[in-house]
């Protein structure tokens, strides 16, 4: 299972939103990767926004390089999630062998992107656009120095800097990619996707802020997510074909 090639799998998570640490388990138990190197990290929540769109962008970014300088502490590989994920049928698909068919420094698991034909096996491609979303993927020990440098530097410029100032989180993995030579790959299918859920990074849509219909929101929410977590299961593909 994919945790279990990895040293460190770290979930973020707002210490506040306990319905996703408690999806996010579900989800985890339902594809099997439930392993020991698996724990929620406690994200960072600021209401400065620090150059950044918005408060949740920073606290995203922020949360991220946390994640990666924790692994750089230990020297290890480290998988990180959001609590917002979502594994495809074809999580289970991964193993050993293709994590190993590459050399890479940053591998895209979960993105929003070009994918190729869902009937070809699964292969691990080179980057070459820009990838949305960083909700599963993984980093190698021996690229932790350079992706954490650049995110740093990123941190000390000024918003719309032409080498980049503070940005979404995604987009600061696209820039690395195209200013350095690091290898950035992602899986040919896209094994992880989010859940619906009420945003913490982007500005809120106004059903989330007005509190009488707000529950009715979040129901809505979960009841959509339901339906497609059973489209996703064995039983539910089979019922669909």
């Amino acid at each position: 299972m994919l945790t279990e090639y990895f040293p460190l799998t770290l979930i973020i998570n707002l210490e506040r939103r306990k319905d996703r640490r408690r999806e996010t388990l579900r989800e985890l138990r339902r594809h099997g990767l439930i392993h020991e190197s698996v724990r929620f990290f406690k994200a960072h929540e600021t209401r400065d926004h620090h150059g950044f769109k918005t408060a949740g962008a920073a606290g995203c970014f922020f949360s991220h390089l946390s994640c990666l300088r924790e692994a750089r502490k230990k020297n290890i590989d480290i998988l990180i999630l959001e609590d917002d994920v979502s594994f495809e049928p074809g999580i289970t698909q991964i193993d050993e062998k293709l994590l190993l068919s590459k050399d890479w420094d940053i591998l895209f698991f979960g993105y929003r992107g070009p994918e190729t034909d869902g009937n070809e096996a699964l292969s691990l491609v080179p980057v070459t656009e820009n990838l949305q979303q960083t909700h599963c993927y993984a980093v190698k020990a021996q690229s932790l120095d350079k992706l954490i440098s650049f995110l740093e530097a990123i941190l000390k410029r000024a918003p719309g800097d032409p080498l980049g100032g503070p940005m979404h989180y995604d987009g600061a993995l696209n820039t690395l990619r195209i200013q350095t030579q690091a290898k950035v790959f992602r899986t040919s299918m896209n094994l992880a996707s989010q859940r619906l859920s009420e945003t913490d990074i982007h500005e809120k849509r106004f059903w989330d802020t007005l509190p009488a219909i707000r529950p009715f929101t979040r129901a809505y929410r979960q009841i959509r997510q339901a339906l497609i977590s059973a489209r996703k299961s064995p039983r539910g593909r089979q019922q669909t074909r």
